[in-house]
């Protein structure tokens, strides 16, 4: 294992999303190295399934300038566990809500970008009916349960294009077929 000794920690920049941070370290025998990185609270990535569908949400990224199609999800407050985060995520963009979750995977999405850690849950929807409205001040447009034989489609067409979703729908539905659950 190599040693990492911090000598300065200097926050850049600050914003409601995420700090910027540079680390000056030294490595071991390595010597000096500046890092530079997105210090991000963690988050929540939700796969909201029935027995043969998952619950996408449509939105349009301004960043990418396309519509696409994501799980729900988002940040966890500070004091805040993981599946309450997941709970409240889900009814917010969704207006769902499940009495079955399980924790799947923690995976960083970007180690060399940000300290940022998600939890990937799967949540059971007995009802595809929302019990709430979701809050469009997120900027979802809607909610689409679809068949799980066109996610991996949607993923290789693009339709699904953010990474972190990618790996927890290939991850979902080898728990799924596997019976790993």
């Amino acid at each position: 294992m190599i040693k990492y000794t911090l000598n300065q920690r200097n926050f850049l920049c600050s914003t409601p999303r995420f700090d910027v941070i540079h680390d000056d370290v030294e490595i071991g025998k390595i010597g000096h190295r500046d890092f530079y990185y997105l210090k991000k609270p963690g988050s929540v990535s939700i796969i909201p399934y029935t027995r043969n569908s998952i619950g996408l949400i449509s939105l349009n990224r301004y960043l990418i300038g396309a519509l696409t199609y994501e799980l729900p999800g988002g940040r966890i407050d500070a004091g805040e566990e993981p599946i309450v985060a997941a709970r409240r995520e889900l009814l917010e963009e969704t207006g769902l809500m499940s009495e079955t979750w399980h924790l799947l995977k923690e995976v960083f999405p970007a180690p060399s970008l940000t300290d940022e850690k998600v939890f990937i849950f799967a949540a059971e929807i007995k009802d595809e009916i929302p019990v709430n409205a979701f809050d469009r001040n997120e900027g979802i447009l809607g909610l689409h349960f679809t068949a799980m034989e066109e996610i991996v489609p949607m993923i290789n067409t693009n339709k699904i294009n953010c990474s972190i979703d990618g790996f927890a729908l290939f991850f979902f539905l080898e728990w799924m077929h596997t019976g790993l659950r």
